[in-house]
Order: structure tokens, then sequence, then C-alpha cells
């Protein structure tokens, strides 16, 4: 009896298939049943997330592509915690709030081994929001200094604009406007927007 053996010292993707050995001598020849070799690759991440910017209440959208051998598990993480629900390639939340900014990963493993890809950084950019408005009426002597101010919520940096009787007042560009010696031409209707957002 005779044993003979086939050996792949550096098995690759391309060496899987099915496998057989015939032997044949002088009185015939005879064939093994089928091997199947599989060969598992370990996963890889060749597109990573992206960073992204995302105004509050609209969709969040993360991407990676995987290769390697299937089945394999995804699971997504934000600042290291499990994001919930989320097993694609595609990371999909349809309104961001503030509590989903953060650095995002995915985290890729099947059976020959597993991959975690690059963090990407999700900002959730807030709209804003007036805490506290202008006085709506104030009334100040000739001469007297007076002060505007608003206070807003958000997300900084804003780009404040002034205005009197609709006309923006220029450069005044700060949460508060301040008139230190105050004529009859001061009088008028004042408002403050943030042109930043719209």
């Amino acid at each position: 009896m005779l044993f003979r053996s086939f050996v792949l010292d550096r098995v690759r993707p391309e060496d899987a298939g099915t496998y057989a050995v015939a032997a044949t001598n002088r009185a015939g020849g005879a064939i093994s049943q089928p091997m199947v070799l599989t060969v598992l690759v370990p996963p890889t991440l060749p597109v990573q997330p992206q960073p992204q910017t995302v105004i509050l209440g609209h969709e969040l959208v993360l991407e990676v592509a995987v290769a390697g051998s299937q089945p394999h598990s995804i699971a997504w993480f934000r600042d290291d915690v499990l994001v919930e629900a989320q097993t694609n390639a595609l990371l999909r939340l349809p309104s961001a709030t503030s509590a989903d900014a953060g650095v995002y990963r995915v985290a890729v493993t099947n059976a020959a081994g597993s991959a975690r890809s690059d963090g990407a950084l999700v900002t959730v950019l807030v709209p804003p929001t007036v805490r506290i408005q202008p006085v709506p009426h104030t009334t100040v002597a000739t001469g007297k200094a007076v002060t505007l101010a608003v206070e807003v919520d958000g997300t900084a940096p804003f780009a404040f604009v002034w205005f009197r009787d609709g006309k923006p007042i220029e450069n005044e560009n700060a949460p508060t406007l301040r008139i230190e010696g105050a004529l009859h031409t001061h009088a008028g209707r004042y408002h403050v927007e943030d042109r930043k957002s719209t």
C-alpha cells in the first residue's frame, strides 16, 4: 500500500474548489471520492465610514463596504457603545438627535477573524432658538446708553445681524446691541436674526 499527500503551503482564496486524486498502474485506474476545500477569508473594510455633519432632525447615513467570507456579523458603535438594531453595512438613523453625535466605528466578524473600521466623527447641528428675547419696549432718555440683548441656544458659531425698522445695522453682529448715546434717530423697531441658519 502506498500513501501520497498533496500539500498547499499557503492557501489562497482561488485554491477553493473540489479536489480528487486519480491513481493508475498497469492494471487500471481509480479516482477518489471528491473533497471540497473551502477557504475562509478574514473580513476587511475596503470602504471606511466617512465623517458626517447633519442637521438636527435630518437623516443620518453611514456606510461601509465589507469583503471576506460570508456569513459575517456587523455591529456599529458610537463612542465605543453599541448602537442597537444596526447590523448592516448601511447605518441609517431617520431623525438625528443631539445624542447621535459622536465617533462611529463598525466591527465585522466572520469565522476567519474580525476587522474594525476607522472612526468617523458625526456632528449634529442644532438650529438656533432664542431663549431670552429682547425687551419688547424700551424707553431711554436722550444721550443715555441702552442695551438690547438676546440669548440663543443651538450650535455655535452664530452670525447675528441686528435690524432697525427692517434694515440691517452695519457691523452689529453680536448677541448684544449697545447704543452709548441715544438720539431720536435711534428710535425704531429692532430685531435680530441668525443669518448662518437662514
